[in-house]
């Protein structure tokens, strides 16, 4: 799954790069937030804020297709719980700022001053902070094999829907992160309870989310 994120936005950009600049159709501001979390079986998850930011540009392609290309900030949250007779006994929030690099691939018609669309959107990107606590309080260095030992790099894909009315775009995608956020190594190598306990609780799981975008294009 990985290869194939990375080949469709090798391919997106490869394509962007024979159009001409005439058909470049603007270069814009975009930001978007939203609510995401983390399910893992046995915890119980509760929605945090998500939010990016950053920039895009759109460029036309024949059959009402586009890509769009971007380079964005986004910060991703996750809060999860685990409880026994309304008792919480462990609890872990995280929360990673990724240089993201998505590539939307949009589809719509042009309806005369308006233009509805959905998107299929291949992501990768790369952590550049992080934070992660138990709810006593502990925090340690997430990066680091010997406790939770939390993947940097990350890859993905989003749906969504918009429209497009003169050089404003509204937008909502679901988005989900693929893969583990956690290493094995951090299961076998730590030997703090609470990292451990921490890399359990996303063994197999990833970030996912709903979010709004708004576009303005130049």
């Amino acid at each position: 799954m990985k290869r194939l994120i990375i080949s469709l936005i090798a391919m997106a950009f490869l394509s962007a790069g024979f159009v001409s600049a005439q058909e470049l159709n603007g270069i814009g501001v975009v930001g978007g937030i939203g609510v995401g979390n983390t399910h893992s079986q046995g915890w119980e998850s509760t929605a945090q804020l998500t939010y990016s930011g950053g920039v895009a540009c759109r460029i036309e392609l024949p059959h009402s297709f586009s890509i769009q290309p971007e380079i964005l900030y986004h910060a991703k949250s996750s809060q999860l719980d685990q409880r026994m007779a309304g008792t919480t006994l462990f609890s872990v929030g995280t929360t990673i700022g990724y240089l993201e690099i998505p590539v939307q691939i949009q589809w719509g018609e042009d309806m005369g001053g308006w233009r509805p669309y959905f998107s299929l959107e291949p992501f990768v990107g790369f952590g550049l902070h992080n934070s992660i606590a138990t709810g006593r309080g502990i925090k340690f260095n997430s990066w680091d094999k010997e406790t939770a030992n939390v993947r940097r790099f990350e890859y993905g894909v989003a749906l969504g829907a918009g429209v497009e009315i003169w050089k404003i775009q509204v937008s909502a995608h679901y988005y989900m992160n693929i893969g583990s956020l956690c290493k094995d190594a951090g299961l076998k190598n730590s030997d703090n309870l609470y990292a451990a306990s921490s890399a359990h609780a996303y063994k197999g799981h990833n970030f996912q989310g709903l979010e709004l975008s708004l576009g303005f294009f130049f």
